[in-house]
């Protein structure tokens, strides 16, 4: 993406908001399994030249439109499973794991690959954000409106 806005092709400004656009977008790639596949890279890719920018970080909806780019277009191989379970660790590792987060993910994943995630034994729909560890949820607050805001840089 950056790339792009580089060499003009995107004129709009590379903040959180046009990344997590460009996720959701490739979230609703129809047709062959390729072009899915290539629409999952471009999603990945695009998630870790987010993490990597200098002038803005993954938010609250960044996880959940890569958790649901992953719904989307990936099957339900261990392969695949494991690339979910990297997005899940560098959610983690921001410090951005909340309860939208965990309501997709309990939708759509089988629930021993979700215990597994969540290193729980707890049924999967059960768990809290209160059960979690406290840096996988570091930078998530609410306003007093009840809103959703971003973490780090933004």
């Amino acid at each position: 993406m950056k790339e792009a806005h580089d060499s003009g092709a995107v004129k709009a400004p590379l903040n959180v908001r046009t990344y997590n656009a460009a996720i959701r977008a490739c979230a609703f790639t129809k047709g062959s399994d390729n072009a899915k596949s290539e629409a999952f890279n471009t999603a990945f890719d695009t998630l870790n030249e987010l993490r990597s920018a200098k002038n803005t970080s993954p938010d609250l909806y960044t996880y959940p439109a890569m958790i649901r780019a992953s719904e989307e277009l990936l099957g339900r191989s261990d392969n695949e499973l494991e690339q979910i379970r990297s997005i899940f660790h560098m959610c983690c590792e921001d410090g951005l794991v909340d309860a939208l987060l965990l309501k997709n993910l309990v939708n759509f994943l089988p629930k021993d690959f979700m215990r597994s995630l969540l290193r729980t034994e707890k049924e999967p729909s059960q768990v809290r954000l209160n059960d979690l560890p406290r840096e996988w949820k570091s930078d998530i607050y609410t306003n007093s409106s009840g809103g959703r805001k971003s973490g780090k840089k933004n």
